[in-house]
């Protein structure tokens, strides 16, 4: 069974019940909960998925997760609430950089040659999804 925060936005008396509940059914089936809520999750959990920036980034006995986590990500996420993000775009635009310098070298070249040289697949580094950029 998935759920995906199942106490957010509820007050601590009804988030216990829900709690309550959630770990008398993972006695009887595989329960799987999404929570931001650390309270909550060692109260839940018996083992412990960090994900940050769409990959998992430590997988540990709850437990042990919550008294020294093994990796930076969980570190920080104890320490503030949040993972620090690698960001799934590029940041600097660094193919308009390489062109405007292509372009100073080449000023004399011919239009078409400066649309095939704009027109440059991406390939994302996470998902190896190819983007056409212009």
């Amino acid at each position: 069974m998935l759920i995906d925060e199942p106490t957010s936005g509820m007050p601590e008396a009804t988030a216990q019940e829900i709690i309550d509940l959630i770990r008398t059914l993972s006695g009887t089936v595989p329960v799987l909960v999404v929570t931001h809520n650390q309270r909550h999750a060692r109260a839940m959990a018996k083992e412990v998925i960090l994900l940050a920036s769409g990959m998992v980034q430590e997988q540990t006995p709850a437990a042990r997760f919550f008294e020294a986590p093994q990796s930076e990500s969980g570190r920080q996420f104890l320490l503030t609430g949040s993972c620090p993000e690698v960001p799934l775009w590029p940041t600097r635009m660094w193919w308009r950089t390489s062109i405007s310098r292509l372009h100073r070298k080449r000023q004399n070249r011919a239009p078409y040659r400066w649309r095939k040289i704009c027109r440059r697949r991406w390939r994302h580094p996470l998902t190896q999804h190819s983007f056409l950029e212009r």
